[in-house]
């Protein structure tokens, strides 16, 4: 098995740099839904067939990771490649074709590279493709391992239950299933913290958007989850005396 990689997150995406297009769009599903950060907003090819969603950066730009949310690829049997290019004309394969096991999140990591234009690639035999959060971006990587107890798997439950006055159960109708994610660590060093995590922060994560976090990529690949903070966090990275320290709570839904 190999190492066990740190915990990470993907909140910047090449597909924000310019209104992405599609090869076809079926009708009140807008190409525009692919970049909103919502799960219930969709794109959708208006057939089955071969599907480009490109991207025009106007600049050169990087990545090294691509993640979708709310999509129906393993109900289509879709074939999936990222591709990039530096004059929309000769294009280089990144992530090689791949199909998925489930309609979970997906997460597929590659080398950093710099390019001006980004192209997904989706093949599908009978049915239509659909998906609701397309990020191709540059991952912020943790500095270090979480601390303490850590549990991906925390979920509660959300539901109206009614029950009699001899406490019989009469019905329960579930809501949904949050799940919650707490990470600790420790030993950062401020340069790490000032110009890695703090933009991210500024830019994304206090704006109360959400994201992709993946916990151990490497031997996890399907355990990624699209998450954002949880209602009233506060940054607070203090020294201790040399080194920060870090808590963050994250919240999603089960898929």
């Amino acid at each position: 098995m190999a190492a066990n990689a740190k915990p990470l997150i993907l909140y910047d995406n090449r597909f924000e740099d310019a209104d992405p297009t599609a090869t076809d769009t079926e009708t009140d599903y807008n190409v525009l839904n692919l970049i909103d950060w919502r799960d219930y907003t969709f794109w959708q090819a208006d057939s089955a067939g071969t599907k480009y969603i490109k991207v025009d950066c106007g600049a050169a730009a990087t990545a090294d990771t691509l993640a979708i949310a709310g999509h129906n690829f393993y109900t289509a049997s879709a074939n999936l490649s990222l591709a990039s290019s530096t004059d929309d004309s000769c294009w280089t394969e990144r992530v090689p074709e791949f199909t998925v096991d489930t309609d979970d999140v997906l997460m597929k990591t590659f080398t950093l590279v710099s390019v001006r234009y980004w192209r997904l690639k989706i093949v599908t035999a009978a049915v239509a493709a659909k998906m609701a959060i397309l990020a191709v971006g540059q991952r912020l990587d943790f500095e270090r391992y979480p601390y303490g107890d850590f549990d991906p798997d925390h979920e509660e439950i959300v539901a109206d239950t009614e029950v009699s006055k001899a406490g019989y159960l009469l019905g329960t109708t579930i809501r949904h299933y949050p799940r919650s994610i707490g990470l600790q660590f420790k030993n950062l060093t401020p340069t790490w913290c000032k110009n890695s995590f703090y933009p991210a922060w500024v830019d994304h994560l206090s704006l109360m958007k959400p994201f992709f976090f993946a916990w151990e990529i490497t031997n996890h690949p399907l355990e990624v989850y699209l998450v954002r903070l949880k209602d009233g966090s506060k940054l607070a990275m203090p020294y201790n005396p040399v080194r920060r320290s870090l808590n963050l709570d994250f919240v999603g839904i089960r898929e």
